[in-house]
């Protein structure tokens, strides 16, 4: 598979991670917090391909989160993404969270470690994950 000159790799949620990756290399990086920053934020972004951490809502008793009442801020963002490439003709690709445990060795050479507040980490390891698997 070509690579588009742009991919824009994203970890969502409340603090969302992005990391943008010009021509297969991870260039810069950061986080976008709450409402007021990710509708502009998304709106402002036109990269070739987006890479999204997809969100699935699993229950507490298999390792999910307990979302009753809840909005579940990291779908939101996700539909938000899908509908605005989708109008643009931008493709979005959807890896699970589970990718992460093989990126971070195959990326760093060490195993893939949480962190707290780390969201841009997570969406460098979706884009270099994509990257590494498709070129």
């Amino acid at each position: 598979m070509e690579l588009p000159h742009e991919i824009l790799a994203v970890d969502p949620g409340k603090h969302t991670g992005w990391c943008r990756f010009i021509d297969g290399i991870a260039t810069e990086l950061g986080t976008v917090h709450g409402e007021e920053e990710i509708w502009p934020w998304i709106g402002k972004q036109r990269p070739g391909l987006w890479v999204i951490e997809d969100y699935k809502i699993r229950d507490s008793q298999h390792g999910g989160f307990d979302h009753q009442w809840q909005s579940v801020f990291p779908s939101q963002v996700i539909g938000a993404i899908k509908f605005f490439a989708y109008n643009l003709g931008t493709p979005v690709i959807l890896q699970q969270p589970s990718i992460k445990n093989a990126a971070a060795p195959m990326c760093t050479g060490k195993p893939y470690k949480k962190q707290a507040s780390k969201h841009h980490l997570d969406a460098l390891l979706h884009g270099m994950y994509f990257t590494k698997r498709n070129t």
